[in-house]
């Protein structure tokens, strides 16, 4: 009874926030959760991640998890008088299929050790685009902000890790997934590009953690949009990183979906937009139409991040995300920080305005990266 109450007070409280008091929402939403850590650790959370890896996200294989990367430094600046460092790291790897790179440029205060890294994984291209002797400029990823709060940042595009081809057909054509697995070898459970990109993270933490001016146990990732649904994934998957930060991530994402927000993105828009390549081929079977019957629900996916520090944020006008499902789906999942007793690494704000990645947001991501309390796990 406990878990229910606490899902249904998130769900109202979150219906009364957006205005939405009239909407349809499931009566029984089903009891999930655990009586304590010990079952949550080695029953329910096991069980959980394996329902959502088999029927939304995908299972990678062995050889992508076991593969070693390689790293290049390709690019040194000092930039703002000497006092920024810019490097661009290659990242290489190799699959029984094939080979492949992709690249992450990196921004530190020069002189700084013990630094928190903050990884935005970067849906658009516009903002790569800057020149290379300077510091970008641009909302969606403020660098000097990010500098001047005492943190390290990196960035790289999603699509040099698996591309973005809105076509089913052709999109794990290229990319990291034909160097690991043959499209003969794909099965409805294999691993999607959501995972691929989580992946690509990883391999840049690993390179992290050999550098000595860097905190490896202070390692933040930010994702907008789909690359909050990345982001999720990279967190789930990889404890490593202390901050899992999802901004407007939506459905298959951060957004309850038992509720009924009929303004917002269901599964069905998948295949609409032909992304489902975006996921294993169970989801288009398993999700769209179903979502208030399914057995699991994205609160529960959150949850697999506790006890770390988990930031879900949504945006006013942006109801394709679905604000109230988001609220809703962080506070219920609280429920899972409860058995360890840090409830309070899990935040929730909603910003003014459009489906975006702005300096507002940034500064919650940072202020929960730096927080020290909540440091001290």
């Amino acid at each position: 009874m406990k878990g229910k109450l606490f899902l249904m007070i998130g769900i109202l409280s979150a219906l009364q926030f957006c205005g939405a008091a009239d909407s349809a929402v499931k009566q029984e939403p089903g009891e999930w959760g655990a009586e304590n850590r010990e079952e949550w650790e080695k029953v329910k959370r096991p069980e959980t991640l394996k329902w959502f890896l088999e029927n939304e996200y995908g299972v990678r294989p062995k050889a992508v998890d076991d593969a070693k990367a390689t790293y290049e430094c390709i690019e040194r600046l000092e930039l703002d008088g000497g006092e920024v460092i810019k490097r661009k790291i290659r990242v290489k790897y190799e699959g029984k299929y094939g080979k492949n790179r992709f690249d992450v440029t990196v921004f530190q205060p020069r002189g700084k050790e013990n630094l928190p890294m903050m990884l935005l994984l970067c849906n658009r291209p516009q903002v790569m685009k800057f020149p290379e002797d300077k510091v970008p400029e641009v909302d969606f990823w403020p660098v000097r902000e990010i500098l001047a709060r005492g943190c390290a940042t990196a960035a790289f595009m999603l699509s040099e890790i698996s591309p973005e081809t809105y076509n089913p057909k052709t999109a794990h054509a290229s990319g990291v997934i034909p160097c690991f697995e043959r499209p003969e070898d794909r099965t409805d459970t294999s691993w999607g590009t959501l995972s691929a990109w989580a992946w690509g993270a990883s391999r840049f933490i690993d390179w992290v953690e050999g550098e000595k001016e860097f905190d490896s146990s202070r390692i933040g990732i930010i994702g907008h949009s789909r690359g909050g649904k990345a982001a999720l994934v990279a967190g789930v998957l990889d404890e490593r990183f202390s901050l899992v930060c999802s901004n407007n991530s939506g459905c298959g994402g951060a957004k309850l979906n038992r509720m009924k927000l009929p303004e917002s993105e269901y599964y069905k828009s998948f295949l609409h937009f032909k992304v489902t390549y975006w996921f294993c081929g169970r989801m288009a079977k398993v999700f769209p139409g179903r979502e208030d019957i399914i057995e699991h629900d994205q609160d529960e996916w959150l949850a697999l991040v506790a006890p770390r520090k988990l930031c879900v944020a949504s945006a006013t006008e942006d109801l394709w995300a679905g604000p109230a499902g988001e609220k809703a789906a962080a506070e219920s999942a609280k429920r899972i920080w409860k058995l360890y007793g840090r409830e309070s690494m899990v935040k929730y704000h909603v910003r003014k305005g459009k489906h975006d990645l702005t300096p507002f947001d940034w500064k919650h991501y940072l202020d929960a990266m730096l927080d020290a309390d909540a440091n001290d796990m």
